[in-house]
């Protein structure tokens, strides 16, 4: 992928985050390994000053209660849950509340579930909105949520 074309994706998700009401008080969850769709998403909502939060794969792929998975959502109570591959992640997110959550995959659809195809959000067009998100930046606006592993305990930001 060139600078170009990440550039154009990066814009057009953005723009797509901001008509669907992302920004501060609305964080974006990536349930996901690396991808490029989750470099992509994450320059994304931080350009719609939404706090992206990556979730460790292991509490939906590994976890048998998802105990820490369920901690997580409802600690940052996210306004979108993105998955490379919603077949994979379906148990997880079966076992979520995910009620007035957008759900986002890449590559299938998480069984019984309505989720939003990547390709919708990379197809929307920018407005000067993006640019406008932009520069409503500052030093103070939170970028990401990281967590700890939770290997003590429950996750900690």
């Amino acid at each position: 992928m060139t600078y170009a074309e990440a550039k154009r994706q990066i814009d057009a998700v953005t723009q797509a985050l901001l008509d669907r009401g992302f920004g501060p008080d609305k964080p974006v969850m990536i349930l996901s390994s690396n991808s490029i769709e989750f470099a992509l998403l994450t320059m994304a909502a931080m350009q719609a000053r939404a706090p992206v939060a990556p979730v460790s794969p292991a509490y939906a792929l590994m976890s048998q209660d998802h105990a820490k998975l369920r901690y997580v959502v409802d600690l940052i109570q996210p306004g979108l849950v993105f998955v490379q591959d919603g077949e994979v992640y379906g148990r997880a997110l079966a076992a979520l509340d995910l009620t007035g959550v957008l759900l986002v995959h890449v590559d299938r659809a998480p069984p019984q579930m309505q989720s939003l195809p990547w390709s919708e959000l990379v197809a929307t067009k920018p407005t000067v909105g993006v640019a406008q998100s932009i520069a409503l930046i500052e030093p103070e606006t939170v970028g990401k949520l990281l967590f700890t592993s939770g290997s003590t305990g429950m996750p900690k930001r």
